[in-house]
């Protein structure tokens, strides 16, 4: 449940794709456990992306270095710019 200091509401785009890819509590202790690289099937889809932002940064948030490498069947070069803009370097086409 939200509490009165947590936004749960966005005004744009740009603003709800930040709201999606924060790392609650119980993401970050479940990504925080994981041994390993994570691997993300279908990252060139709806979400996708969300998706390897949030593992990114509940990775970082419980201190493990690790990969996420986001797989796609189709190319976008936007995309993988994008990703790669996060630290995500390993994007598969």
């Amino acid at each position: 449940m939200a509490t009165s200091r947590e936004k749960t509401s966005a005004r744009d785009i740009e603003e709800l794709d930040e709201l999606l890819q924060r790392a609650d509590g119980g993401v970050i202790h479940t990504v925080g456990a994981l041994e390993g690289d994570i691997v993300i099937l279908g990252v060139g889809r709806k979400m996708g992306p969300t998706l390897v932002r949030m593992a990114k940064r509940a990775s970082e948030i419980a201190e493990v270095s690790r990969c996420v490498i986001g797989v796609s069947r189709s190319s976008s070069p936007k995309l993988e710019s994008q990703l790669q803009s996060w630290g995500d370097r390993d994007v598969s086409p």
